[in-house]
């Protein structure tokens, strides 16, 4: 009886774990979408007091879409929703029988009706030496802030989103930035595309006549806090993905007085790392410091191409890997692909029934019918993910509550228009960056399509790809003000065979032809 009473106390109808871009969206979906049922009780489990949160939110076309991310405290949640319920904690164990969630905060047991895992991703493992940080959150930004102020060099291993940011924003330190590719940020661009940003790898963050710290356009930071809340986080917590142009919000300047327009950003090409080593041991090798520096480096990195780099900090930013420490206790095992991700279907569950994930965490290579769309765990698939699962919660509750004498068959939900074409609106090196569709050609082989260019150095790049007289995908550097335009050729896979030769002439407006 005791049992049964408090099982019915800690009951909820949808339950989320993760305080991530992901799980947020899911909770203010879930919210508002059930605004009107009042009986409807949401919980998210979070293991830090701070959540993000998108403000400022604007739809581009149809896919794309532009926002602001800000760090809030849980309070803006559960003021904004009466049904709410918000649990500083991490999950220890579910036991997916009795839908049972066990906590690391608390003794009590909470029992869920439907439960998304929006838990996100780690960084992969460099190393644990103290001269090593890998920035994921907005705790990891602080702390490389702090430790850049005493460096005059630093060393970044990393070919992606936020080793390219971090290239670009970092002033006053001289940079060795160390890609296992043949070229710069290789995670979104090709070869030709990377090299419209190579111009601009000595350039300062910061306009000639300014010297100050930048303005974000979307990071906001709050440490409000809910009256009795406590900001710490979780024991060994590992925090919440950093939001879009996350960089521009901090103060990333070195050791160094001299503006970083004047200092040495050095790209190592096709190597990773080998051997991170103490003064001591780089000693013993009895080998010359790559730069040929005399100085007694803190640590030295050596790489695959047997150079060896003496720096004050190596940055990890080598990617992420889908995190999820939860125990899964029950009958049916999750299922996770070979990068640990947990495998969905597209009406976002896992192989557990009434288990969902949403997020970086999750794997969607059962996802085949999505020609022009695929995971690449950024923060907008993150925001679409988290709305799309619950909506598809809330309609597989309302199609098990009809009578399956009403009902004999299950329609399945139609996925969102965002998962119909791939895009990503982002920002490199003072650029603006729009991604479309097969902007590299995913999937295909050389033969299958042609690729037309536009480039204006220092201005402009348009890299458009065309298979079998369709538009299939786009790269749009700058203010091309031709995204929407070329959003509407690949979703309506419209001919283009008869201007094709000028589809990028400065001179033609192509929106005339497809009004």
């Amino acid at each position: 009886m005791l049992e049964e009473l408090a099982y019915t106390a800690l009951h909820y109808d949808y339950v989320v774990v993760g305080g991530g871009i992901a799980g947020v969206t899911c909770l203010e979906t879930l919210a508002q979408l059930s605004a009107f049922q009042d009986d409807i009780k949401i919980l998210l489990i979070s293991e830090s007091t701070l959540i993000k949160a998108l403000v400022n939110y604007q739809q581009i076309g149809h896919t794309m879409e532009s926002m602001d991310v800000t760090e809030q405290d849980y309070c803006t949640l559960t003021s904004r929703f009466s049904n709410v319920t918000i649990l500083n904690s991490r999950v220890l164990r579910l036991d997916t029988d009795k839908k049972h969630i066990y906590l690391s905060a608390c003794e009590d047991v909470y029992s869920y009706g439907k439960l998304c895992v929006a838990t996100g991703a780690s960084p992969k493992y460099l190393s644990d030496n103290e001269h090593v940080l890998a920035v994921r959150d907005t705790q990891s930004v602080q702390q490389f802030q702090e430790k850049l102020k005493d460096s005059e060099r630093i060393v970044i291993v990393g070919n992606g989103g936020i080793a390219t940011e971090l290239v670009y924003e970092v002033q006053g330190c001289e940079i060795i930035w160390c890609v296992k590719d043949k070229s710069i940020s290789s995670a979104f661009f090709d070869d030709s595309t990377a090299q419209f940003f190579l111009p601009h790898l000595q350039e300062s963050s910061l306009p000639k006549e300014k010297q100050g710290k930048t303005i974000s356009r979307r990071w906001k930071y709050t440490s409000e806090q809910c009256a009795g809340s406590s900001s710490a986080a979780v024991k060994d917590y590992s925090g919440n993905a950093l939001g879009p142009d996350w960089a521009m919000s901090f103060n990333l300047k070195g050791a160094s007085e001299v503006l970083k327009s004047l200092d040495k950003v050095h790209v190592e090409y096709g190597v990773e790392m080998d051997t991170l080593l103490p003064p001591h041991d780089f000693s013993m090798l009895n080998k010359t410091e790559a730069t040929s520096s005399s100085k007694s480096w803190p640590v030295y990195i050596k790489l695959t191409n047997r150079k060896v780099y003496g720096a004050d900090l190596v940055l990890n930013a080598t990617g992420v890997t889908p995190s999820c420490s939860i125990e899964f206790k029950g009958e049916t095992q999750i299922e996770l692909a070979k990068d640990m991700g947990i495998i969905i279907d597209t009406e976002m569950r896992s192989n557990i029934p009434d288990v969902y994930a949403a997020g970086d965490v999750v794997n969607t290579s059962k996802w085949t019918d999505t020609e022009y769309w695929y995971q690449m765990r950024l923060w907008s698939q993150a925001k679409q993910m988290g709305a799309y699962t619950a909506k598809c919660m809330l309609k597989h509750t309302s199609q098990s509550s009809i009578s399956p004498l009403t009902l004999s068959y299950t329609p399945p939900i139609d996925m969102d228009i965002c998962f119909e074409l791939f895009s990503h609106v982002t920002q490199f090196f003072g650029f603006k960056v729009v991604l479309l569709g097969l902007y590299n050609g995913q999937g295909l082989q050389s033969s299958e399509y042609t690729v037309h260019l536009r480039y204006t150095p220092g201005k402009e790049y348009t890299r458009v790809i065309v298979r079998d007289g369709c538009v299939v995908g786009a790269v749009l550097i700058g203010d091309t003000d031709l995204e929407e335009t070329f959003e509407n050729l690949i979703l309506n896979k419209l001919c283009i065979s008869h201007i094709e030769d000028q589809l990028l002439d400065p001179d033609i407006d192509i929106e005339d032809y497809f009004d």
